[in-house]
């Protein structure tokens, strides 16, 4: 009977062990000259389709409780929304606290580029308040963007086979004190949705010979807008 309890005891210790060993499962970091232990749990999806970049990028994030990671490798999921920060053992771990901002770095053209996303916004879409926009341009209106991808079948002419590619689907959104709504990105739609300073968004557009189509035009468009 003594060697049974001891044979129980010590499976329970091996199981605590093992979970306390899984648990730890993360990444050390240094984050404004402190050394931390970021843990998390692994993220078994690995389809190369369901990421915003199928790389690591740097970056840092923000979670809800106020507390900051910087030195990071992330990579975003926009089929299950989903942020990742890559392990010691370069494992993909999820984040066991909610995030409520992150920001990817990437060079583009030999040009760091900084990407900030957000949530907390009222859903819309079938989207909730945990779903990621990138903030495009910040402010009492801000510009959003979602991203998300789609499997689109083309047939060539003569072609017994389809072939398949993954299409990526942006959509755009304004967002202030009274809620959040979908933006069409055509000049009457945009200058129809800035209604409230329309006269002057309409001159500095035309001056500035913006193509509301272009995100660097739209971006400096609401920004404009944004100082009025």
């Amino acid at each position: 009977m003594i060697n049974y309890c001891k044979l129980i005891i010590s499976i329970s210790l091996c199981t605590f062990a093992c979970s306390e060993i899984k648990a730890q499962e993360g990444v050390n970091i240094v984050n404004d000259g402190r050394e931390l232990r970021l843990a998390g749990k692994v993220h078994t999806t690995s389809n190369e389709s369901n990421y915003l970049i199928n790389e690591w990028s740097k970056g840092s994030v923000k979670m809800t409780d106020g507390s900051e990671y910087k030195n990071l490798y992330l990579m975003y999921n926009v089929k299950n929304n989903i942020l990742l920060f890559r392990g010691d053992q370069l494992q993909s771990l999820e984040f066991d606290k909610p995030v409520k901002e992150f920001t990817l770095i990437n060079e583009d053209n030999n040009e760091t580029v900084n990407r900030t996303f957000k949530n907390g916004f009222p859903a819309i879409d079938g989207g909730s308040a945990a779903t990621f926009y990138e903030v495009l341009a910040n402010g009492n209106t801000m510009l959003l963007k979602r991203t998300s991808k789609r499997l689109e079948e083309t047939r060539e002419a003569g072609s017994l086979i389809p072939t398949k590619r993954w299409e990526v689907i942006d959509i755009y959104y304004l967002s202030n004190k009274d809620g959040i709504v979908k933006l069409k990105r055509d000049k009457k739609s945009v200058l129809n949705a800035l209604k409230e300073k329309s006269t002057e968004t309409e001159s500095y557009l035309s001056a500035n010979k913006l193509n509301t189509k272009d995100d660097h035009d739209l971006i400096k468009l609401i920004n404009y807008y944004n100082t009025l």
